[in-house]
């Protein structure tokens, strides 16, 4: 009965919405990349999967911001005020936020194993989620929270792709700000899963297992990138 009722509650006009929106990304790649090639040397040295690598992580990082705007007054204050989630903009901003991962995976090649694995599991997760009520899925809810708070260090993205334009010492303060920030995103959102976890243990089930034994390989690449940063 749990399987047919996810299916039948599945948000399957969302998937226009990937359909749109990968579609978006795809004409941008070559976008930036010639806007980069006229503006950067550094960049017009670089091998073509070093160059897509930096459109990737540029556009990921303005997405980021767009995320975060859109999700305030759709999502949080709403949820905030009157403890409703909206499904529609839970479902739309999960594909916003999985879109240019999925499709870094298909253009960028040599990615790191960890970074690969990550946009995976992002992309699982963001179409299993399409089935789920934000309303009354705590596990959704949890998935939202992982979200806001990786599309928060948009900065990390930018210097990903920045680095390789300009020179190390010009991007000093981006680079510790980006750590910083992303240091306080990760200690709120894994506090705030522990936390959830200890006070609301009756209520764990196969599916958090599941969804923990994902996140554990996005932890690992969050680990491996704040050991980067701090160096």
């Amino acid at each position: 009965m749990e399987i047919q009722k996810y299916v039948y509650n599945y948000d399957y006009n969302a998937l226009k919405t990937v359909g749109v929106s990968s579609s978006l990304v795809l004409v941008l790649y070559p976008s930036v990349r010639s806007y980069l090639l006229c503006k950067y040397d550094k960049f017009r040295t670089l091998p073509i999967h070093k160059q897509y690598y930096v459109v990737k992580n540029i556009i990921k990082s303005a997405t980021l911001v767009i995320i975060c705007g859109i999700s305030l007054p759709t999502i949080i204050f709403p949820v905030y005020m009157n403890g409703m989630w909206s499904n529609y903009w839970c479902h739309r901003i999960g594909i916003l936020y999985t879109t240019n991962d999925f499709m870094g995976l298909l253009l960028v090649d040599k990615l790191p194993a960890t970074t690969r694995n990550h946009h995976i599991i992002t992309t699982i997760l963001c179409l299993i989620s399409l089935g789920i009520d934000f309303q009354t899925s705590t596990l959704g809810q949890m998935l939202f929270v992982y979200t806001l708070a990786s599309a928060s260090s948009y900065l990390v993205n930018f210097h990903l792709g920045a680095r390789l334009l300009y020179e190390k010492n010009e991007l000093v303060h981006i680079k510790k700000n980006a750590r910083n920030i992303y240091f306080i995103s990760c200690m709120i959102n894994w506090s705030w899963h522990i936390i959830w976890c200890i006070q609301n243990y009756n209520l764990l089930y196969f599916q958090h297992m599941l969804y923990f034994l994902f996140l554990f390989f996005i932890i690992k690449d969050d680990i491996i990138l704040l050991r980067w940063l701090n160096k």
